[in-house]
């Protein structure tokens, strides 16, 4: 009886994200410029647009719905998407535009980030890899806001602990609930899973980690994990 309340329970989360989806709500504010131009000329008009600047693509949520609503355009022209990452020279790395450092799991056609002077701007390309680029191409621009506070997130709950050969452990706190997990893992950009234990009444969220080789998920009664969908 527990692990079919569960699944219901994990059933329904899926089920109201998707239905969100389906009528139309959206996380991110995001706008797509379909008039080429280079980097800085996107920037420029994403400012007059009332945006804070070029998209920001750190939650895998953003990235999922900057992929859905660039996807047709990205074909027709051609042509990818000028995005918020930059490469600092000061500081050596690549940036989003809030100034936080990409996670190592971000789809960037090479990992790391490359770190090139001559290529100090970012866009989603047509295979929806993101690319450094020079900025100074014509291409399609996404535009979005920076400080957008994430209370949502999509993901499935598996009964069973995450079995992973490395993991990295952002926070335990308590929790009356499953759902309370889901929704602390919701709210932070570095959460990939959230472990509940019901006989402890404990939240364990995760951040970046690697899965074994084989698929390894033992089925348990006191522990339901919310898996974070991925870029």
């Amino acid at each position: 009886m527990e692990f079919n309340r569960w699944f219901i329970i994990g059933a329904i989360l899926i089920l109201m994200v998707f239905e969100s989806a389906a009528a139309g709500r959206v996380i991110f504010d995001f706008h797509l410029n379909t008039d080429l131009h280079n980097e800085s000329t996107h920037h420029r008009l994403c400012k007059d647009l009332g945006y804070d600047g070029l998209a920001i693509l750190s939650a895998p949520e953003a990235y999922a719905y900057a992929l859905k609503i660039t996807n047709h355009s990205r074909k027709v022209y051609g042509s990818g998407a000028y995005i918020g990452a930059h490469y600092r020279p000061e500081a050596g790395i690549v940036l989003w535009d809030d100034d936080t450092v990409p996670r190592s799991d971000t789809p960037f056609y090479s990992s790391p980030a490359p770190t090139d002077p001559n290529t100090p701007c970012s866009l989603l390309d047509i295979y929806n890899k993101i690319w450094m680029s020079s900025g100074v191409n014509p291409k399609l621009g996404l535009c979005g806001n920076h400080k957008i506070q994430i209370t949502e997130s999509i993901g499935v709950i598996l009964p069973g602990e995450l079995q992973a050969s490395s993991k990295a452990v952002l926070s335990v706190s308590q929790a009356s609930r499953h759902l309370q997990c889901v929704l602390r893992c919701s709210m932070i950009l570095e959460c990939r899973a959230a472990q509940f234990n019901s006989d402890l009444l404990t939240c364990t969220v995760i951040g970046e980690y690697t899965p074994p080789a084989g698929s390894s998920f033992p089925v348990s009664n006191q522990i339901f994990t919310y898996v974070r969908v991925t870029f």
